[in-house]
């Protein structure tokens, strides 16, 4: 087996890469998050995973590495709602989310610089949501769990209470999905 790169320094990300047993390295990877309308969240997740991955990779000490990169983002019927840069843009988030059933898409990208290796995957996952009122998600707000997050939650963490219901992967929405990541390393010998 081959050692693993996280292009993120993401703990919760790191976590779960560690329930397949494997070690992981974190190197931290900045990008810009441009969503552009003309792009499907498909295409969105697997091009910000990929530059991720690719980045990291054009570090030569990385060379015989597996990289992994992951991007996730949140739509709700076709907004894609990416990480609130404020308290009021997070409050706002989570009020169009009350209530309703979105979609939670995370990339994933594998990348071996020594096999010239690379494959680009994603996976979806439905979240519904049970009403809440504005109070709450503004006492949710203030908890801080909101930044970082795509949707402006953790499903993982205080988010979890205004969860009701999930169909797919849970760990597509914590932000890797660990069952594709575990079939992709072994599917390829990695």
């Amino acid at each position: 087996m081959r050692r693993l790169l996280l292009a993120s320094e993401s703990p919760r990300r790191r976590e779960l890469i560690g329930l397949l047993g494997r070690e992981v390295v974190c190197e931290g990877v900045s990008l810009p998050e441009p969503m552009g309308d003309f792009e499907t969240p498909e295409e969105i997740v697997m091009a910000l995973s990929f530059e991720k991955a690719w980045k990291a990779s054009q570090n030569s000490k990385w060379h015989d590495y597996v990289i992994i990169g992951s991007d996730t983002i949140v739509c709700l019927d076709g907004r894609k709602l990416g990480k609130p840069e404020n308290e009021a843009e997070a409050h706002q988030m989570l009020m169009l989310l009350s209530g309703r059933t979105h979609q939670v898409f995370t990339g994933l990208c594998l990348i071996c610089p020594e096999l010239d290796f690379k494959i680009v995957d994603y996976s979806v996952t439905e979240v519904e949501m049970g009403p809440f009122s504005a109070k709450k998600a503004w006492s949710y707000v203030h908890s801080g769990e909101v930044f970082g997050k795509a949707g402006a939650y953790a499903i993982q963490g205080l988010g979890s209470s205004m969860v009701k219901a999930i169909h797919g992967d849970f760990f597509t929405v914590v932000g890797l999905p660990v069952y594709l990541l575990g079939q992709l390393l072994e599917h390829h010998s990695l």
